[in-house]
């Protein structure tokens, strides 16, 4: 780019020396969509343990960028979706209380799915305040969880707001 002065007649002044410009998107992508919760039984020879799987859909796309993550929150209530969903962590610039998991993007419009047994660890600079689901101590609980979306733009990604949340109960179904 170039600057330049024009007088009182529109005639054009010195040109500045040339100066670069980087030009980044902005706009969040739409939030996931279709988030749903299931009981998930694993069997492991003579032990079954429960938890909680977690899938969505894939945002509409109406940014042209491809999503590059997904945020996975669980949450012990409605009322902490609207209280604390939005506290953005001072450093990473992103939601972090409840931030349990990030899963990468899968295919273009596939569904994405999380299930909440441990094994994923949230990030280090999450601040987690809802314990995970176990069946001797959470057994009729009720969980809620929220998907956002992070895009691949090339100002480090733009994050979706939460989507609708999705609500499961750990469930001891015998037989």
């Amino acid at each position: 780019y170039f600057v330049a002065v024009r007088d009182l007649l529109g005639r054009v002044g010195v040109l500045s020396p040339p100066a670069w410009a980087r030009i980044y998107s902005r706009m969040p992508p739409l939030p996931p969509r279709e988030t749903r919760v299931e009981n998930a039984v694993v069997f492991n020879g003579t032990e079954r343990t429960h938890h909680l799987r977690v899938s969505w859909a894939a945002p509409e796309s109406d940014t042209g960028v491809p999503i590059a993550a997904y945020y996975i929150y669980r949450w012990t209530s409605i009322d902490d979706i609207a209280r604390l969903g939005r506290a953005q962590h001072p450093t990473e610039g992103r939601p972090h209380v409840n931030l349990i998991g990030i899963v990468p993007a899968g295919a273009p419009g596939a569904r994405g799915e999380f299930l909440d047994d441990g094994a994923v660890a949230p990030p280090a600079w999450a601040d987690v305040q809802s314990p995970r689901p176990i069946m001797a101590a959470h057994q009729g609980r009720t969980f809620y969880y929220t998907i956002r979306a992070l895009d691949a733009a090339s100002c480090g990604g733009n994050i979706s707001g939460n989507s609708a949340p999705a609500w499961g109960v750990l469930r001891d179904n015998i037989g």
